[in-house]
């Protein structure tokens, strides 16, 4: 009887141990996983601000260059509203003086 009290107890303690081993695997691998996920979260946010960086630079780019071509249009178009000007004010003068005396 106190063979089997012995041996009952050994189980016991083996499966106490087993127990044990396996509650630490798990607790290690919850680690693990935590410990992997905020590294992919990290690398996720690094490369996000990256992609970021990136299109804010190619939006900005492309704004002025946007800017530049409405800048250089509104130049062409005071160019030739100055070259009307320049080539009718005579005409423009004459006939508003001359409509004032009729």
């Amino acid at each position: 009887m106190e063979d089997m009290i012995k041996k009952i107890l050994e189980i016991d303690a083996k499966a106490r141990e087993m127990t044990a081993k396996s509650e630490a695997m798990r607790t290690e691998a919850k680690s693990s996983i935590n410990q992997k996920k905020e590294e992919l979260r990290r690398e996720f946010n690094e490369n996000m601000q990256a992609r970021i960086v990136k299109f804010e630079k190619s939006e900005r780019q492309a704004a002025e260059n946007q800017v530049k071509e409405n800048d250089e249009q509104n130049k062409a178009v005071m160019d030739n509203l100055n070259k009307v000007y320049e080539n009718n004010v005579e005409n423009w003068i004459n006939t508003l003086f001359e409509k004032s005396i009729e």
